[in-house]
């Protein structure tokens, strides 16, 4: 009888292997009524290494950052609205930047993601269905067609391509995540889906420890990690009454807030980042953000909270944040952050390494200029 249930269950978890519903490792129960309020994050972030970086200005000013990569001391920005991908080094200083746009076989119409290693730069374009591939001084090298996918996002393992779709059904199907070798051939796809939801999280992927990626697609509330072996699900968040019911996953972002179940209901992740010691989710419900942090070593939630900010630091909010290779970096235009020296006044004052930092980074920046990145380290 017990081979039989083992056969039974063996089947099942095949069954289910490629789809959502597939049971993670572990699953952690999430009421946002329990959440704490805006709480320090001195328990993760130490203050060996904290540092204010002003970024150097550039030919076209930095608008609005969507990502933020760090690799080899130096950082990558990409600004959505000018499509460019701006290369700085460790101290902010201006190395390149790739302003490509055009319709030639060498050019894209326009920047949608971008991944960088140590040896090149992948300049992905959505509309044109294609990666150009340049050198690590941004110099074109190749192009790679995917016109038999549609491409949200794009990240490396090795010498691999992942492609990250959101809601669309390509050629090559309707998969969230794409296995494509350096040149473009597929490998593998993982993560059907029947229900196509109309919308999908913003940032929905991140790299975690060495080799491997965290992927959490909106409204599955599932965390799945992708290594060059496969995608399992790992962690699954269970929102309980307070998740958004299936019936509802067709709709598109506009036709549920006309809706009012954003009010009601939790739509799903908006983002995730991770370490190999730490998974950060954020999601919205009601008019408040929430930020859970998932403790991988002991496989318990450390916080679960409405705002995070390193109080014995610059006191400056965590809220536009990205996570990699044990660094925290917070993103702080030049508006807010002359805003904040200006304007506040914290209680109590702020330690004098941190007061006069905060004061002569203040004299280089004006509320017009690049960004301020603001480092941490975790713990």
């Amino acid at each position: 009888m017990e081979k039989i249930y083992c056969v039974l269950m063996s089947l099942l978890i095949l069954s289910c292997s490629s789809r959502h519903e597939k049971i993670a490792e572990t699953v952690i129960d999430i009421n946002p009524n329990a959440a704490e309020g805006f709480i320090g994050s001195e328990d993760i972030l130490d203050t060996v290494g904290c540092a204010l970086i002003p970024l150097a200005e550039t030919e076209k000013p930095i608008v609005n950052v969507t990502k933020l990569q760090v690799q080899s001391g130096k950082f990558y920005i990409l600004d959505e609205n000018t499509h460019c991908l701006h290369v700085f080094g460790h101290d902010g200083r201006i190395l390149f930047s790739i302003d490509r746009q055009g319709k030639a076989g060498n050019e894209y119409l326009e920047l949608t993601d971008f991944h960088a290693t140590e040896q090149e730069i992948f300049l992905l374009d959505q509309n044109s269905k294609k990666i150009l591939v340049c050198d690590s001084l941004g110099n074109f090298k190749k192009k790679i067609d995917i016109h038999a996918y549609w491409a949200n996002g794009l990240f490396t393992i090795g010498s691999d391509f992942y492609i990250v779709n959101n809601n669309s059904e390509p050629e090559a199907g309707a998969y969230h995540l794409f296995h494509l070798t350096s040149d473009g051939l597929e490998k593998n796809k993982y993560l059907p889906f029947d229900i196509r939801p109309g919308f999908g999280s913003r940032k929905n992927y991140a790299k975690g420890g060495n080799n491997e990626y965290l992927y959490c697609q909106a409204p599955i509330n599932t965390v799945y990690q992708v290594t060059q072996d496969g995608c399992k699900p790992i962690l699954n968040i269970n929102f309980g009454s307070r998740a958004l019911p299936e019936d509802y996953y067709t709709l598109d972002l506009r036709r549920l807030l006309q809706k009012g179940l954003a009010k009601n209901y939790i739509l799903g992740m908006d983002k995730i980042f991770a370490s190999d010691k730490y998974i950060f989710l954020k999601y919205r419900y009601g008019e408040n953000n929430y930020w859970i942090i998932y403790d991988r070593e002991a496989q318990r939630v450390k916080t679960h909270c409405r705002g995070l900010g390193p109080e014995n630091m610059y006191q400056m909010g965590l809220s536009d944040f990205v996570v990699q290779d044990g660094w925290v970096y917070e993103i702080s235009s030049g508006f807010n952050f002359t805003r904040h020296q200006k304007h506040y006044t914290p209680d109590p004052p702020l330690e004098l390494r941190y007061a006069n930092e905060l004061q002569r980074v203040a004299q280089r920046v004006t509320e017009m200029s690049n960004p301020v990145l603001i480092r941490y380290k975790l713990k």
